[in-house]
């Protein structure tokens, strides 16, 4: 599992060149979510610093900061979360976030920590020299970065904790069912854990979890997103061991309002119309079979209008 550590640096920052923020693009650019491992970076025999803030020399990158039988807490912060698509036919939703990962970094050294300013920035660059934990998104499609010369923001809290923060989009594939469509409801999980390192090693929890409600999408056919519950600590078992994961739960019902308005109404309004045709003599047949023929095509219009739009269940 060499070079696993690496995955989030190369997945959420892709580093290159020094850190200048840029002005802010609308380009997205897609991250592929899984990257080759990269090379085993070459020991560096000498003190790495970044502003007031250093690692010594015989730092070890792939080794986990964690200390003898304590694995290492690993804290997700999830903000703003709000669903910007859902795709009932490719069974997937995409949600916009602020994704921060912070954890503990005994062998970072420094000033003494500001009881006012907690919060110190540094260049985001120096996490290519830090060990950072191999995130993995379950059931992930792809993760975008909102802008591309931006490559987040990396703090040190407290003088020992690092505090990675990067606004992203993914893309996640959802388990539905549509036996009551439109009148159905799909729950969707959002896990996050290590890829390689067990229970053991590395245990994952939600430390903030905020949705945002100021800026809904309501071109989607969901009436609403319920708040959002982080579960119980969830740990999936492979041959290897437990996995610590965590995350939330997105419940979302469907509105039916357009259904109602489109198709529902219509229907039944020509549908009370055709009764008029007992109300006509009965030996005008040409005009009660005219006007039943007519509202029997208008029918399988919207027949068709709706099999079009449906998804597969």
């Amino acid at each position: 599992m060499i070079g696993h550590s690496f995955l989030l640096a190369k997945l959420l920052i892709s580093v290159s060149g020094s850190f200048t923020p840029a002005p802010p693009q609308l380009v997205t650019q897609t991250v592929p979510r899984l990257i080759t491992a990269p090379k085993i970076p070459e020991k560096k025999n000498r003190t790495v610093c970044t502003g007031s803030y250093c690692i010594p020399s015989d730092y070890d990158q792939l080794a986990v900061p964690d200390k003898p039988s304590v694995p290492l807490q690993v804290k997700i912060d999830l903000d703003q979360v709000r669903i910007i698509e859902f795709d009932d036919r490719k069974f997937t939703v995409s949600l916009s976030m602020f994704l921060a990962v912070h954890w503990m970094e005994d062998r970072l050294y420094g000033p003494a920590p500001s009881p006012t300013a907690p919060y110190q920035a540094i260049d985001t660059q120096f996490i290519e020299n830090l060990w950072v934990p191999d995130i993995y998104i379950y059931n992930m499609e792809g993760i975008n970065r909102i802008l591309t010369d931006f490559k987040g923001r990396l703090f040190v809290v407290n003088g020992r904790e690092i505090y990675f923060r990067q606004e992203v989009v993914v893309t996640l594939w959802c388990p539905m069912r549509f036996e009551f469509y439109p009148l159905d409801q799909q729950e969707c999980k959002f896990r996050i854990g290590s890829f390689s390192f067990p229970l053991s090693r590395l245990v994952f929890s939600v430390s903030n979890l905020e949705q945002e409600l100021s800026r809904p999408n309501t071109l989607l056919d969901y009436t609403r997103m319920d708040e959002l519950t982080s579960p119980d600590q969830m740990f999936v078992s492979h041959a290897k061991g437990n996995y610590s994961v965590t995350g939330f739960r997105l419940q979302i019902k469907r509105r039916v309002f357009k259904f109602i308005v489109n198709y529902y109404l219509p229907a039944g309004l020509f549908v009370l119309v055709s009764w008029a045709s007992f109300l006509i003599p009965p030996d005008l047949i040409p005009g009660r079979m005219n006007l039943l023929v007519a509202l029997f095509l208008v029918l399988i219009n919207i027949f068709n209008s709706v099999t079009r739009q449906i998804p597969n269940s």
